[in-house]
């Protein structure tokens, strides 16, 4: 499981969000091509506090282990 670090920008426009995607993706993609792996999901999450993003990061990456 991949999951960047909590970021901040003041556009969040959907092109702004698809770009998001596809840096996580080909930077996933770049450090892990020797395991093999597929990407099979892609999400991109918007918040208004920083301390709301972290807290869902962490959720995220803990329910997903």
């Amino acid at each position: 499981m991949f999951c960047t670090p909590v970021e901040e920008y003041s556009d969040v426009s959907s092109d702004v969000k698809y770009r998001i995607l596809d840096q996580a993706q080909n930077g996933y993609s770049s450090t892990h091509h020797f395991k093999k792996e597929v990407v099979k999901d892609r999400e991109c999450f918007v918040f208004t506090t920083y301390e709301e993003a972290s807290k869902k990061r962490e959720e995220f990456l803990i329910d997903r282990r």
